[in-house]
């Protein structure tokens, strides 16, 4: 198994197309977050910030990071894995067209397992990693059937 080469840019359009698409902050926050969150607060309806896109795709980068480093221990002789945390400008990116998104985010699934089904991420930002790639490939089938009716 390889692990196809992302860079921060990827990760950048990522949170930025993310950030700018209702459908997928619609699809963003869990079952449990959402309740929790109308459950402990006086509100009506639950809110996406910028700062929890961020912090996903930063755990999605960081993830991607040390399960090449794990998958190609050679990347680093000395034994030691050092990850540069991103920052706030580096995940400034540009809207990326659904079909674009779901490849990226697919090259991102992909990468997170290693040859023995270990994968760097936790099963609530992994589900959400899914429930994002659901979301992009429902919206290119309304599109293509929107496109079909017309």
């Amino acid at each position: 198994m390889s692990v196809a080469t992302l860079g921060t840019d990827e990760f950048a359009d990522a949170a930025t197309t993310i950030w700018y698409s209702e459908e997928l902050k619609r699809v963003f926050l869990s079952f449990r977050k959402r309740y929790i969150e109308l459950a402990c607060t006086d509100r009506h309806a639950t809110c996406v910030t910028r700062t929890d896109v961020l912090s996903f795709v930063e755990r999605l980068y960081l993830a991607n990071r040390m399960a090449a480093a794990y998958q190609y221990p050679d990347m680093c002789p000395d034994g030691v894995v050092v990850i540069e945390r991103l920052s706030e400008q580096d995940l400034e990116g540009s809207v990326l067209p659904s079909g674009k998104l779901l490849s990226v985010l697919q090259d991102i699934h992909y990468n997170l397992y290693t040859n023995g089904g270990r994968y760097f991420l936790g099963s609530e930002d992994m589900e959400r990693l899914e429930r994002l790639m659901t979301a992009c490939r429902e919206h290119l089938l309304d599109t293509v059937e929107a496109v079909q009716e017309w």
